[in-house]
């Protein structure tokens, strides 16, 4: 973290003594998204995997109850925008792992 804030410092072309506040928070971001509070949030996605949010994990709800109110997902549907990959799992562009 601090070498961090040294590199924020160097680009800023600020001195330490400068700084009056330095807030560090691991999980700021997660909890201000899971709350729902802070900017609207967008998300980038694999193609394919677009609804992830909504399908969830099936084990953690009751699977037949009719009447189960899920909660709305953490980025609304057309919020998330699926893109094509740029790389293989073996980090090979995809043309070049066709290629052969």
């Amino acid at each position: 973290m601090l070498a961090g804030v040294a590199q924020a410092l160097t680009a800023a072309g600020l001195q330490p003594r400068e700084v009056g506040v330095l807030i560090h928070g691991t999980t700021l971001a997660t909890n201000a998204l899971i709350e729902r509070k802070g900017a609207k949030t967008a998300l980038l996605t694999t193609a394919g995997f677009r609804d992830v949010l909504e399908m969830g994990y099936e084990k953690r709800y009751e699977h037949y109850d009719l009447d189960l109110e899920l909660p709305a997902p953490l980025v609304p549907r057309e919020l998330r925008f699926p893109v094509e990959e740029r790389i293989t799992a073996k980090g090979i562009e995809p043309a070049l792992a066709m290629a052969g």
